[in-house]
């Protein structure tokens, strides 16, 4: 009798073990099953300012939109000089303004404010005409 006991106690023991692990996938599964029914989320970072810093902590490149008219992307060089700068107004003109190691403006290019331009009409074609004096 003493081994039916035991055999009795291990077998609500399993009985035990094997609910609970029911239990605890079931919940498991549903999480699982909500991870990939749950909407996707859209991070946004906002902000006035946004700084890159290279591995020794000096700024590389800045986007600016902090007491500006002309928000723009700014380019430093390694040792803190401003190399280059891109930007666009209000009126859709974009411009890249290129700096040398001092710090002298040494070139803007600009796009989108190019000049309208006439186009040439066609030439006129000359029609072959044949005339017969008699």
């Amino acid at each position: 009798m003493n081994s039916m006991q035991e055999l009795s106690a291990r077998l609500q023991q399993v009985e035990r073990a094997n609910r609970r692990m029911k239990v605890f996938g079931g919940l498991g599964l549903a999480l699982c099953l909500a991870g990939f029914v749950a909407p996707k989320v859209c991070d946004v970072v906002t902000g006035e300012r946004l700084v890159l810093h290279d591995e020794r902590g000096r700024t590389r490149v800045s986007i600016d939109a902090y007491h500006t008219e002309q928000p723009a992307v700014q380019f430093q060089s390694s040792t803190g000089k401003l190399v280059g700068s891109l930007a666009v107004n209000d009126e859709g003109v974009a411009s890249l303004t290129l700096f040398d190691s001092k710090g002298i403006k040494r070139g803007t290019y600009q796009w989108g404010n190019e000049p309208q331009t006439e186009t040439q009409p066609a030439p006129l074609k000359k029609t072959d005409s044949v005339s017969m004096a008699r």
